[in-house]
């Protein structure tokens, strides 16, 4: 056996800060100079049993600090010895040890198209994984610790976004969020293909009130509906369209995108309601009902009437028909608000603007169950944190306490 098969070493692993790559550098023994942040692989090249002869180039992870030097340096020695002597144990050949590369594709083909998620929502997870390995370069997935996900947040803090502008909590958050549920999906029992997932700690978000709409804004912008230039090809005017859509979304509280797939079937106009099939909604599972009031009611009415009237009327047939790409409905609600003279400023003055109206308003008028209700949200804690904090907040202003009797007679006097 040559002596340059039978050594294993220890090498100190880091992040490049000019090159945003993974770096690794050979290490004496011993702890000095080492630094609670360093981490430490042991690497060697594994002997074949029958020829000794080099086979591959093998490594572990041994940890961070002074504990994971002193077994790297103790690891390192017991496989140099067992090579050595003639006693060393292969290691698993590399397809039997889970990698990225193969657990991502089982991800996307296993988990995720099952789900059967917005084209959307997988582009999102698909650039989060591809800027990980982009900046980690990640091979197998149990070198893959807490630390390693700190030097990407590290990295990723660094990076800019549309023009040049300092990444905000919330942008690197929404890539912690997608790694994490990738990690405790390869961490499943059922799976195993990683021991433990590591752990990854969110980055603290400062809570910012987003702006809803006032009723003088909606009214502008209902009037405004003519400026819109698509959908193309309706048996109605475009504005019809948009006051149409306009209303529901006033009134009910929906997602633009599950509005967009309400069929004729799922409209009742006895009963004021929309109701969408689960599939179509954000979580997939559950019934909701949406109430409308006149202002829909009316505009729900004519526009079925029109389709009536030309036979165009089918159950099967989409209420609110898109044939264009969801990017182009905010681009027509941009010329719709600037026709209406809103203030271009409020950049968070979207579609979803609609849904956190109404939930201020009805926590407003009616309290806070009522509005968990009206959005469908599971937890109230949602409708609080996301959709009411205002109107709580003004409610809290209006609340005055009793003033004890005692004390009000000699107020009086």
């Amino acid at each position: 056996m040559k002596k340059r098969n039978s050594q294993a070493w220890v090498t100190r692993e880091w992040l490049d800060p000019a090159t945003s790559r993974r770096r690794r550098e050979k290490c004496p023994p011993g702890t000095k100079g080492v630094k609670a942040t360093d981490t430490f692989v042991v690497e060697w090249l594994e002997p074949d049993a029958k020829t000794g002869t080099r086979k591959r180039r093998r490594s572990k992870v041994a940890g961070t600090g002074r504990p994971a030097k002193r077994s790297a340096d103790g690891l390192a020695a017991d496989l140099t010895a067992h090579m050595q002597l003639g006693s060393y144990q292969p290691e698993p050949d590399d397809s039997d040890v889970p990698t990225w590369a193969a657990a991502r594709r089982q991800y996307f083909k296993l988990e995720l198209q099952a789900k059967e998620l917005a084209a959307s929502t997988l582009r999102d997870i698909g650039d989060t994984l591809d800027r990980f390995q982009a900046i980690i370069n990640p091979g197998r997935l149990d070198a893959i610790t807490t630390d390693v996900v700190l030097e990407f947040v590290v990295a990723r803090k660094k990076q800019r976004g549309r023009g040049g502008r300092k990444l905000g909590a919330s942008t690197v958050n929404k890539d912690l969020r997608n790694l994490r549920a990738f990690f405790r999906w390869c961490a499943d029992p059922d799976r195993t293909l990683m021991q433990r997932a590591p752990k990854i700690r969110m980055l603290a978000e400062p809570k910012t009130e987003k702006p809803s709409y006032t009723e003088e804004e909606f009214a502008k912008m209902f009037e405004a509906c003519r400026e819109a230039t698509l959908p193309v090809g309706l048996p109605f005017t475009i504005g019809t369209w948009w006051r149409t859509y306009f209303a529901c979304l006033w009134e009910t509280g929906m997602r633009r995108g599950e509005l967009l797939h309400i069929r004729w079937s799922d409209v009742d106009l006895d009963r004021r309601c929309l109701r969408p099939v689960p599939a179509t909604t954000k979580t997939k599972t559950r019934l909701r009902e949406y109430s409308f009031g006149d202002l829909a009611a009316q505009h729900l009415e004519a526009m079925a009437e029109h389709l009536a009237g030309q036979e165009l009327l089918t159950p099967d047939g989409r209420v609110f028909e898109w044939p264009h790409d969801e990017t182009q409905l905010v681009r027509q609600l941009g010329k719709i608000q600037k026709g209406a003279g809103i203030d271009p400023s409020r950049r968070d003055l979207k579609f979803h603007a609609f849904r956190r109206t109404v939930g201020e308003c009805t926590t407003e008028l009616y309290g806070l169950e009522a509005a968990q209700h009206k959005l469908g949200h599971a937890s109230m804690k949602t409708t609080a944190d996301h959709y009411a904090r205002v109107a709580l907040r003004t409610k809290g202003r209006e609340a005055v306490m009793p003033i004890p009797e005692a004390l009000r007679e000699k107020l009086s006097k």
